[in-house]
């Protein structure tokens, strides 16, 4: 089923747009392994979709696919799904989606030039986020929108204990009693159960996991605690993290993004081998690490270093859980 190959967030907004809740979306990552399984499972949705190849934008507009220009003009059809461009070796990035396609062809338009006016807004408004959300992400910006959040997650006591519909949404809200954001939430989950009740109970109960803020913004990694506390790797994980590091041991679900950085003191590998029973260490402000229990190899190791320029952010390299 696609709840296996793809994050359940993502699935969550191909859900609402299918049930029109939202009027469109940008799905930013998807293994190009499962490529041809995502795009058959819009297609069979019934949702407009497009995406960068070789030969220009491809879009798939129900009955024929199209090749397009950066203006979002059409300049000949084809019978057949291009090959998408891939990105650090495996996945395809930032797939248009929606149900309309002149929302398809305004979105494209506004996502891909960063220097339009008001670009936030328009893109906010596009995406069908709340006008509040906007407004703070626009006053705030993607880093400290998502930090004053996790603040507010923490100060209410919620850090363990986070609403789920939270992470049924791609926007940052404006707070967590912000209604609009939950009824938004809650409304893309029911929106599951037209998939079918099978990817309802399956997409809520991944849902319902802990997540790893090993960045700044949107960035997170989702897993299902298996054994909490645990000690055995304490010396291997003290050559990188020394205080208060928390180390658990869990079952890590798809990415929402894929990633392949490195440099000298930080690492960052999120893709399909990542998925399964790692250890997660963190020390909030500090920095967090994933690694496989059985060779030691490292998927994410990051130091406070590669956020320091935003000052000092004990919210990143923390754990914000649902499973509760």
């Amino acid at each position: 089923m696609i709840y296996k190959f793809i994050n359940p967030r993502h699935i969550c907004l191909i859900a609402a747009i299918n049930n029109y809740m939202k009027p469109s979306a940008i799905i930013e990552s998807v293994d190009k392994n499962y490529w041809n399984m995502f795009a058959d499972f819009l297609e069979k949705l019934d949702i407009l979709y497009c995406y960068r190849s070789d030969k220009g934008i491809v879009v798939w507009n129900r009955d024929f696919y199209e090749i397009r220009d950066e203006k979002f003009r059409k300049i000949y059809e084809i019978e057949c799904r291009l090959h998408p461009k891939i990105n650090v070796s495996y996945e395809v990035s930032n797939i248009l989606i929606s149900k309309d396609i002149n929302t398809l062809k305004n979105l494209f338009k506004i996502f891909s030039n960063k220097s339009i006016r008001n670009r936030d807004l328009i893109l906010g408004k596009l995406l069908g986020y709340p006008d509040c959300c906007i407004k703070n992400f626009i006053k705030r910006g993607p880093v400290f929108s998502r930090h004053y959040f996790h603040l507010d997650i923490i100060r209410r006591g919620l850090e363990y204990n986070v609403p789920v519909e939270f992470w049924a949404i791609y926007h940052t809200p404006c707070s967590v009693e912000c209604r609009y954001s939950i009824e938004m939430g809650k409304n893309y989950i029911k929106s599951l159960k037209k998939l079918s009740n099978d990817i309802y109970h399956k997409v809520l109960s991944l849902l319902k996991s802990s997540y790893l803020a090993y960045s700044v913004g949107n960035r997170y990694i989702s897993f299902k605690t298996v054994k909490s506390n645990i000690t055995e790797y304490n010396d291997f994980i003290k050559r990188y993290l020394s205080n208060n590091v928390k180390v658990v041991l869990g079952e890590i679900i798809q990415p929402f993004v894929y990633s392949n950085y490195r440099n000298h003191d930080n690492l960052l590998l999120l893709n399909r081998e990542i998925v399964g029973i790692k250890v997660i260490a963190f020390a909030p402000g500090i920095g967090c690490m994933v690694f496989d229990p059985k060779n030691n190899r490292e998927y994410i190791r990051i130091s406070k270093s590669i956020i320091e320029k935003y000052g000092k952010l004990d919210t990143v390299f923390r754990v914000y859980s649902s499973e509760s």
